[in-house]
């Protein structure tokens, strides 16, 4: 079944299986002991244009303690990265159901925004960190694709010798340039070409590829700084964030633990 069809019967069901209760039948049987909730961006709500199916990446802060105070109500406990670890490898957790909030990339707001949500509840998180955005290397190469497609009606670029064209006038364009355009990087994208083909596409919209880690990224300091507190988790999630399906073992096995050797280094502690 292809992915429009699977949503439609989805739309349909779903429904029909919440408003009979029929979805607490299955509750023992698929609930399991717990959740691991992974979050990247929490940001305020702006009037400002942006692409849905990157937006998707972000939720509002009211949204946030909304599903704070719903775990709540559920009488869910809330642990840490490290609790969740000792209770997989003990087999022991709390008779109540768990849930472990996750942050990936290490965005400013996980410190300006939801730092203080989490501090006010006194719940833990984690925040998973790309070592190349406080070193400001990391391409964040989804947020030049939004605002490129924003700011424009046509994206033209060439790659291997063939012209590619993505008409983007209305929102419904722009939402499928989006995608069209991610799918291409994804497909495209190889270790010793991935300068020349984001150089491609962005050419003539931004020529330094790495600006926006230095503007949505935390900083080594403060990362340091929620480093401090005993509610917060810090993790290793890659130097330069490529899809690492698309690497070389070498490279693979590098951007996996130069991330975890620097953040120790940097941290002071394992």
């Amino acid at each position: 079944m292809n992915a429009y069809l699977k949503k439609k019967v989805i739309s349909k069901v779903a429904p029909a299986i919440t408003t009979t209760g029929l979805h607490h039948l299955f509750t023992p049987f698929f609930g399991g002991i717990g959740h691991v909730l992974m979050f990247h961006r929490i940001s305020p709500q702006s009037k400002q244009k942006r692409v849905h199916n990157h937006l998707s990446l972000e939720i509002t802060p009211e949204h946030l303690e909304r599903i704070i105070n719903f775990f709540i109500k559920q009488n869910y406990v809330f642990l840490s990265l490290d609790q969740l670890y000792e209770g997989l490898i003990s087999g022991k957790f709390p008779e109540k159901k768990f849930v472990v909030a996750t942050f990936d990339d290490g965005y400013k707001d996980n410190l300006e925004i939801a730092y203080p949500i989490f501090k006010k509840y006194g719940i833990p998180f984690a925040v998973y960190i790309t070592t190349g955005i406080p070193n400001k290397t990391a391409i964040l190469w989804w947020y030049i694709l939004e605002n490129m497609i924003l700011q424009t009606n046509t994206v033209e670029f060439s790659w291997n010798e063939k012209n590619y064209v993505y008409t983007c006038r209305t929102s419904a364009e722009k939402e499928k340039a989006f995608e069209l355009i991610q799918s291409f990087i994804h497909d495209n994208f190889a270790l010793d070409n991935h300068l020349q083909l984001f150089g491609a596409i962005f050419k003539g919209f931004q020529t330094d590829l790495t600006m926006n880690s230095g503007l949505l990224g935390m900083n080594w300091d403060e990362i340091r700084l929620l480093n401090q507190d005993p509610l917060v988790t810090i993790g290793a999630h890659t130097v330069n964030h490529f899809n690492l399906s698309k690497l070389p073992e070498k490279a693979l096995k590098s951007e996996i633990l130069e991330s975890k050797i620097e953040l120790e280094k940097e941290l002071g502690q394992p």
